[in-house]
């Protein structure tokens, strides 16, 4: 079981938006401590399986011929990221208010030419959330649902896993394409097959630097990571989103997702404004509204 030190943190440490989180990685110490607690909630993981509880692996071995890598289920790491933040922030809940945006296509018919032509009406809609602080952290990160696709979690995960895990704090992560904001893949989605569960799972995974791991971990923890990593079998990429569903289907067969944000529930339950989208004219190019708005098209 693993124990929080005290003093780690000035008291006063809290959580409001994205960046906070750098602040909780200034020292080695705390950087040290973290990993200790990420690998402790992972063994914690692998012995319940071992149990035959219905839970996800979080380790799979990465063949990589560039480098000795291991990749670690983004969203549980994302989860336990999390729980530490909360742990420590002397704030425990906050107000989280944000907006959507998307596009709605009509196809409307030229009453002179005839012609059926797309007319397309921006939508905008704004959400106001109580959240915990384990959540607020989950709404930055967490690659779930819309989050996987919209740009600002796009640099938010940029900023943890490149900036952060493997500029700021050295090299802890492997990203292709790292020089680029836009094109880095932060993180993948793998298809898996779980023997345990006997089923085909979508695995999100970003790859750790054995060699840096190997700094926080015993010889012996680094030989149980490796167990980990043979419980799952990898079939191949899959260039899609993180689904807000539990599961659904790839060529007939069925592929569960491992999730530990539903996103999707809390802002149908829990927005305290209406809920609804109104449209609304984008400011010219170059405006804030027009950068955000996201890219979907409903027909």
């Amino acid at each position: 079981m693993y124990k929080f030190p005290e003093g780690l943190y000035p008291l006063d440490i809290t959580y409001h938006y994205s960046r906070s989180l750098f602040n909780f990685f200034q020292t080695n110490e705390q950087t040290k401590e973290f990993f200790k607690y990420l690998f402790s909630r992972l063994n914690e993981e692998y012995k319940r399986r071992k149990k035959g509880e219905n839970v996800c692996a979080h380790v799979l071995k990465n063949d990589s011929d560039k480098y000795p890598l291991v990749d670690l289920n983004y969203n549980f790491f994302v989860l336990v990221l999390a729980e530490w933040i909360e742990y420590y922030s002397c704030e425990d809940r906050t107000v989280y208010e944000y907006s959507k945006y998307k596009k709605i296509a009509y196809k409307k018919t030229d009453k002179e030419s005839g012609e059926e032509k797309n007319v397309v009406y921006n939508q905008k809609r704004d959400l106001k959330i109580e959240c915990s602080t384990k959540e607020r952290v989950l709404f930055d990160y967490s690659f779930s649902g819309w989050l996987t696709t919209n740009r600002t979690h796009k640099n938010f995960r940029f900023d943890l896993m490149q900036i952060l895990l493997n500029n700021i704090l050295g090299k802890h992560t492997f990203i292709p394409n790292y020089n680029y904001r836009n094109k880095a893949v932060t993180v993948k989605n793998i298809l898996v097959f779980d023997e345990k569960k006997n089923t085909n799972m979508l695995f999100a995974a970003t790859s750790f630097f054995r060699s840096t791991l190997a700094n926080y971990y015993s010889n012996s923890q680094m030989n149980l990571l490796r167990e980990m990593s043979g419980e799952l079998q990898k079939l191949g990429y899959k260039k899609m989103s993180i689904t807000d569903d539990d599961e659904f289907e790839i060529d007939g067969k069925i592929v569960q997702v491992c999730s530990y944000f539903d996103i999707k529930n809390i802002e149908k339950n829990r927005d305290q404004n209406d809920g609804q989208y109104y449209d609304f004219e984008p400011k010219e190019k170059g405006g804030s509204e027009n950068k955000e708005m996201s890219d979907d098209v409903d027909y």
